[in-house]
């Protein structure tokens, strides 16, 4: 009951970070989306945002599997590293491929397709 209370909440966390970056990205203001998703997979991890994103692919994804996650959070996890590295792909071409290659570790360790959105819920 706990464990799904959690999940329950973690998802709920997940979607909001994805609609308000969502939103940002309309209004020009991608700094703001890129630190709305950011902290939300830092608080998810339960790393600082510095320390987990600056991680390679290979050592993201064992924080991942470290933190026992279920493949609804790893798409979520994967999905919002991709709207990253969409978000920096103009401002800064090299942190958008890492965090394209941490998405894809994540998508390839659970079996699902890098980009997939999770079923977003308002």
């Amino acid at each position: 009951m706990l464990k799904q209370d959690y999940l329950l909440r973690m998802i709920e966390q997940f979607n909001l970070a994805i609609e308000t970056s969502i939103e940002k990205e309309k209004l020009q203001k991608f700094e703001y989306a890129q630190d709305t998703l950011e902290d939300t997979l830092a608080h998810a991890l339960d790393m600082s945002s510095q320390t987990l994103l600056a991680l390679s692919p290979e050592s993201f994804l064992t924080i991942v599997k470290l933190s026992q996650i279920n493949e609804e959070v790893a798409i979520y996890i994967s999905f919002i590293l991709f709207r990253l590295s969409n978000i920096l792909q103009a401002q800064d071409p090299k942190l958008a491929q890492l965090r394209e290659a941490q998405g894809r570790a994540v998508a390839k360790e659970y079996g699902f397709e890098f980009g997939l959105s999770p079923q977003i819920e308002s």
